[in-house]
């Protein structure tokens, strides 16, 4: 089983015998017995106890975030653990052989009655225990989890997804007495999927069976698996019992006691069974939608409807479908953050202006929209409730919860999404390590100049920095805070944000660019034509195990982006995004990275309505074999020999469709590569919540700003914010293109796209202030002004300032330097301190925290 830590404390995770007798007022908890009936491990404090007596294990403690594997070999009687997959040192176990590098804990101990999972805690700490619920994170080879095979969530999905039995709605009893059932989402003719929002059912149609869930009134328990209700129950086998014991008091071996009662023995086989009610579906799921007047919705709409100047219908239809409703929600996205207001204070009458942009809903009543928001308000209530039942993991497997949530998350309201991740990432954020890096940015702008030397950009900044942190855990960029601190040689700058920032600006200013070869600009780029032609692509053919650490290595940058509000200057188009996010593809995905490509297609398709004959067609056309040409100018085949397999007039529509197929997977393994490294920062459920939009704005963050926003992200000190250099600087911004505010950006930041939470302040000179340039804090986001005597003056000093002063430098004297000195890997001893005096303070405890334990 696996356990990952919620704090960094003292803990003691193990197993023990059904003979285990805690004794919290004496602080024996696990490992501490004197019987010998249970072991533990303690990273804390780097022991393992057995018997009540601590011996060292373990080459470092272990931090919020890391995952602790507790494996054991009943047949061989011998125990080991994990950290973070890594087994941890203590005695080479002869018995497995030298060449696995196995380590073993505990070894040729005595089992009476059984063995069962348990931990001790100090209060405040905790930890989470997955016993194959979910999928292992470090499974060992030859191991299975403790619990049952197939998870519980698992088989609440086939019970209400995939089991074919009699038709049922499992609704409450106000949902099933109204008659009228609100419209339903197709999802292709196949699917059977449908989401019908009026009931608030998530609906699902198999082989000719609807089965509506209702989750108004799902509840879950902590006890194990749940049995749903219904004719059949699923079984699976059971699981040994799990004994918990908290504690919080240290005893004589300085250990954490266990809890006061004795151990919690929780069995698979006690059951929740959700308090919901059975009924038939009646009437077809796509009747028009008729609410009573006397439903509660129309109740509560009264009040904001008599303000209005429309006429009440007595029916009303929803005919927009998907696509509508989304665009509902984008509006009313919109209008929250116009109006600044939550979802029950937005006005939906007011601003006329902004209906242009959603052609779905010109035609529609205000009084539909005004029903329809109540819906989908309803919705994303249950969704927030059902979120963290639903096993994402299925998302592939076609009829699954999760697989029809995936296709609706666009009806989430960004505000019920914001809060799901802030909450879900607060919760989950570490302190990250004490890393710093010392970077050679000499070394790398030689590279740019003879890119051909290092075609693989290993002395690009980027380069550099995989190289050191590649095969290092992802827990460091499981923080709020800097990933690393950040030491450029040769130059005299302290960094307490301002160069890490700058180290990330410039990494992102390598991938897009010909400084490093793993993205390529889009077809569209070279063109100059069609959408996002400032994009970049990963580059397809780069699939050596080197290329793909490093497209790993950007998703580890994505997800601690999402962590630390520290965006990304990357340039990329949907397909990517939508890849990372699991979102389906479509041709207007190959038309935004290749819009000739779809052209050509499309007047292939349509050549026999443009007269052209099968004699003329093969005639023309008796190259042409079945191959295209990737992005990176890479030909590839679309079938076995497909270049000996000449395009005819007869298959030529099979040959546009595998080109379609092939350019929009052309990139798969370098996205999947990319995925991978962002859930192993940020959990993979939170990613399924987002859209590829909501993805893109969370790792980049806003690259086109105007001078209005930044106003927006502006304080003042010592300055007011209509002395008359402030106005010259924001008339001299606006009159800058849209490259040279993001030149201001990075001056004053570090960055190049908001948010930047800028100060500005007066700054203070000696004789005419016409000769001094401004001059920023990039670490504390400040900028100081000098008094000038006009806007004129104003932009020219700031045009030069942002375009010559890049280097950070005026912290301290730099030391000499050898130019081609590498890239070096060390301790933030300042952090670290930091980090030491925390853990202290949590291992002073008062006696007052006895009964507050886990």
């Amino acid at each position: 089983y696996e356990v990952t830590l919620s704090t960094h404390g003292l803990m003691q995770i193990g197993w023990v015998t059904n003979s285990f007798t805690p004794v919290p007022q004496s602080g024996v908890g696990v490992g501490d017995d004197s019987a010998g009936h249970s072991w533990s491990i303690d990273l804390f404090r780097k022991l393992k106890w057995r018997k009540g007596v601590g011996t060292p294990f373990g080459h470092r403690k272990w931090a919020a975030g890391d995952v602790v594997g507790c494996a054991v070999d009943i047949d061989r009687r011998i125990m080991k653990f994990s950290l973070n997959g890594e087994w941890l040192a203590d005695e080479r176990d002869a018995t497995v052989g030298e060449d696995t590098g196995t380590m073993v804990a505990f070894s040729t101990f005595e089992i009476d009655q059984g063995i069962s999972p348990a931990a001790s805690f100090r209060a405040s700490n905790g930890c989470s225990f997955n016993f194959g619920g979910y999928p292992l994170r470090y499974k060992p080879e030859g191991y299975q989890s403790l619990g049952i095979a197939d998870t519980w969530l698992e088989k609440i999905d086939d019970y209400y997804s995939l089991e074919q039995f009699n038709t049922y709605m499992l609704a409450s009893k106000d949902a099933t007495s109204n008659p009228s059932m609100g419209p339903c989402y197709p999802f292709g003719p196949d699917s059977g999927l449908a989401f019908n929002l009026s009931a608030m059912h998530v609906s699902s149609n198999i082989s000719g069976v609807n089965i509506s869930a209702a989750t108004a009134g799902l509840s879950s328990s902590p006890v194990g698996p749940i049995s749903p209700a219904g004719p059949r129950s699923p079984a699976g086998p059971r699981m040994p019992d799990i004994s918990l014991t908290g504690a919080s008091k240290a005893g004589p071996s300085s250990s954490p006691s266990p809890a006061q009662s004795s151990p919690r023995r929780l069995s698979p086989r006690q059951t929740c069974t959700p308090p919901i009610s059975a009924s038939p579906i009646r009437g077809s799921p796509a009747r028009r939608l008729m609410p009573q007047a006397s439903s509660p919705l129309f109740q509560r709409m009264m009040p904001d409807l008599s303000l209005l100047n429309v006429t009440l219908h007595p029916e009303w239809v929803w005919e927009g479908g998907l696509e509508a409703d989304e665009e509902l929600v984008s509006l009313v996205n919109k209008l929250c953050k116009k109006q600044k207001r939550n979802l029950h204070q937005v006005n939906l009458s007011v601003d006329a202006s902004l209906w242009h942009q959603f052609p779905r809903l010109k035609n529609v009543l205000l009084l539909n929209l005004m029903h329809r928001f109540g819906i989908l308000k309803k919705f994303n209530k249950i969704l927030q409730t059902v979120f963290p039942l639903i096993n994402f993991e299925m998302g592939n497997r076609e009829g699954s919860v999760a697989s029809i949530l995936l296709r609706v998350r666009g009806l989430m309201f960004h505000s019920v999404t914001e809060d799901i991740i802030k909450s879900v990432i607060k919760a989950t954020n570490g302190r990250g390590e004490p890393i710093k890096i010392t970077l050679n940015r000499m070394r790398a702008a030689r590279h740019k100049q003879k890119l051909s030397e290092d075609g693989d950009g290993v002395s690009s900044l980027f380069g550099q920095t995989h190289e050191l942190l590649c095969n290092r855990s992802p827990r460091m960029f499981k923080t709020s805070q800097r990933f690393w601190s950040v030491v450029f040689t040769g130059e005299g700058a302290e960094d307490v944000g301002g160069p890490f920032r700058e180290h990330l600006t410039e990494m992102c200013n390598e991938l897009m660019s010909d400084a490093l070869p793993l993205f390529i600009p889009t077809p569209n780029n070279r063109s100059n034509i069609g959408n996002y032609r400032d994009c970049w692509l990963p580059r397809p053919s780069y699939t050596t195990p080197l290329h793909i650490s490093m497209y790993t290595f950007i998703g580890m940058l994505m997800g601690g982006a999402i962590r630390s509000s520290e965006p990304l200057g990357l340039y990329l188009p949907p397909i990517v995004w939508k890849g990372l996010v699991r979102q389906p593809l479509d041709r207007s995905d190959l038309e935004n990275i290749d819009k000739i490509c779809v052209q050509c297609l499309e007047h292939f398709r349509a050549i026999e309505d443009n007269g052209v004959t099968e004699d003329m067609f093969n005639r023309t056309f008796a190259t042409e074999t079945f191959t295209t040409q990737l992005s990176d100018g890479d030909t590839v085949e679309l079938i076995p020999n497909g270049r000996n397999s000449p395009v005819t007039f007869e298959n030529r529509n099979e040959y546009i469709q595998l080109v379609e197929q092939v350019r929009l997977k052309e990139c798969e393994r370098q996205i999947e590569a990319m995925r991978q490294g962002l859930v192993s920062v940020v959990p993979y459920y939170l990613l399924m919540l987002m859209t590829w939009k909501e993805l893109e704005i969370k790792v980049c963050g806003k690259s086109d700003f105007t001078v209005k926003e930044l106003k927006e992200w502006t304080t003042y000190e010592n300055i007011s914010k209509d002395d008359r250099r402030v106005q010259y600087l924001w008339q001299a911004l606006e009159e800058c293109s849209a490259s040279e505010r993001r030149k201001f950006l990075r001056f004053v930041s570090g960055r190049e796209r908001l948010p930047v939470k800028l100060r500005i302040m007066a700054l203070c000179t000696k004789g005419n202030p016409d000769q001094y340039l401004p001059k920023a804090a990039t670490c504390f986001f400040a900028l100081e002004l000098p008094d000038y005597s006009s806007r004129e003056v104003m932009k020219e000093k700031l045009l030069y300032a942002i375009t010559h002063c890049l280097d950070i430098d005026t912290d301290f004297r730099a030391r000499e330097f050898d130019e081609n000195e590498a890239p070096q890997l060390g301790i933030d001893e300042h952090r670290q301190e930091e980090e030491e005096m925390e853990v202290d303070e949590d291992t002073v405890q008062s006696d007052s925290d006895l009964d507050d334990f886990l």
